[in-house]
């Protein structure tokens, strides 16, 4: 397994490692200690609702747009967003440098959150995984190959990109109806539309 791990952008590596830590954290702290640490990272769109809900916890305002996508709910779905993140992650790192894939997880997840809230602001769900973030790196590479950009099948023309685009927009409108209704599409839909919109900056800088 360390030869695949060493193949991987050290930013990829670290984002990796910090799902993990956070998903084994949050099982092994004690129960007190876990609901605060958990109860500050995961995004509640109600939370932002008002200044007075903004307000009433400053910290968890200001981490959880950003933090819900380090917490998973269990070992399946951090295992589905993991397996998603590296191939999407590496694809993207190495197109755009560690530099622009962090910043582009971190607008993905914020990009997620705002349209969950816009959508739903006054919705008292917790949120949390990386699903809006790794959407945003998925939104950037059918966006970049669009544009020219080369990567691997599915991404290797415009047409199988736009293909790749309509399946997975579909699979998002459909999954919480035949499979799930705890999916956040708004988060997925949110995400991939910061990396779509986002991807010709980056583009250009590196062509």
């Amino acid at each position: 397994m360390q030869p695949i791990f060493n193949k991987l952008p050290k930013f990829v590596l670290y984002l990796f490692w910090a799902m993990v830590s956070v998903h084994v954290l949050a099982g092994i702290l004690p129960h007190s200690i876990s609901g605060i640490f958990i109860g500050k990272m995961v995004f509640i769109p109600l939370r932002f609702f008002n200044m007075e809900n903004i307000s009433h916890d400053w910290i968890a305002s200001v981490i959880s747009p950003i933090g819900y996508s380090f917490l998973h709910s269990n070992f399946t779905h951090i295992f589905m967003n993991l397996s998603l993140f590296l191939p999407f992650g590496l694809v993207v790192a190495k197109t755009i440098g560690n530099n622009g894939f962090i910043t582009l997880y971190t607008l993905g997840a914020i990009g997620g959150a705002y349209c969950s809230y816009s959508l739903n602001p006054t919705s008292s769900i917790p949120m949390v995984g990386a699903s809006a973030s790794v959407s945003a790196l998925v939104g950037f590479i059918v966006s970049s190959s669009v544009l020219g950009q080369r990567f691997i099948a599915p991404f290797d023309t415009p047409r199988n990109s736009l293909i790749f685009f309509a399946m997975w927009g579909v699979f998002n409108i459909i999954h919480p109806y035949f499979f799930a209704n705890n999916i956040s599409w708004e988060a997925h839909l949110g995400g991939f539309a910061v990396g779509f919109v986002l991807s010709p900056i980056f583009f250009k800088t590196s062509i």
